[in-house]
């Protein structure tokens, strides 16, 4: 979609500089992404916000804060706390009638073994644990609820492909950074990791859009 093609080629320039390792513009482009997000998605709205995109405008705006408070080097907790946000708004945005009942336990396997492997090898602050896992069921919430709604009887199957695409890989790309971060560092974990979220918030908002 037009409306979003300008959040995609500021997104291939952040990916571009972070594989250059040129962190000065990171910091610019990084949070250019998102503002060309939503204002891509509010346009195409002509700024009516009904429906999912009640949700998904403030949903943004936290990911926005997020971003910039993750570049601060005191700030993890405080950008942890604004993705929280985000997805909870994701997830009331996304929720559908039920179908993914089956979903349940798998999500629920997934998430568990996820955080088991990630705390065996833990090496970042205990204080931060429980906040961790405050946010991962959000994650895994998100990830469930996209699932969900990728499993409805009605709809076009991009519609749909979109829904489970933006859930997943924010899934995944929050667990590459994690496990990089507090488990294991290898060269080009932020790069991958950046890729997945900016595909995921792609993802979200073309689903919306649709």
């Amino acid at each position: 979609m037009l409306a979003l093609l300008p959040a995609l080629v500021l997104a291939a320039l952040d990916w571009t500089v972070l594989a250059l390792e040129r962190r000065r513009w990171d910091y610019g482009l990084k949070p250019a992404v998102v503002i060309a997000l939503i204002f891509g998605v509010a346009t195409h709205l002509q700024w009516s916000f009904v429906g999912p995109a009640r949700f998904f405008l403030p949903a943004l705006v936290f990911c926005l804060l997020g971003d910039v408070l993750l570049l601060v080097p005191k700030g993890f907790l405080a950008g942890l706390a604004s993705f929280f946000l985000a997805h909870m708004a994701f997830i009331l945005g996304l929720f559908q009638p039920w179908q993914a009942s089956g979903l349940v336990p798998v999500v629920a396997a997934i998430w568990g073994v996820f955080l088991w492997l990630l705390f065996r090898a833990f090496r970042g602050p205990k204080a931060w644990r429980a906040p961790i896992v405050v946010y991962s069921l959000a994650l895994a919430g998100l990830l469930l609820v996209s699932l969900n709604a990728a499993l409805q009887p009605r709809g076009p199957w991009p519609s749909r492909a979109l829904a489970a695409a933006g859930g997943t890989l924010f899934f995944v790309s929050d667990a590459l950074l994690a496990w990089s971060r507090f488990v294991r560092v290898w060269r080009g974990a932020r790069l991958q990791a950046r890729v997945l979220y900016h595909l995921a918030l792609l993802a979200l908002a073309a689903w919306l859009l649709a």
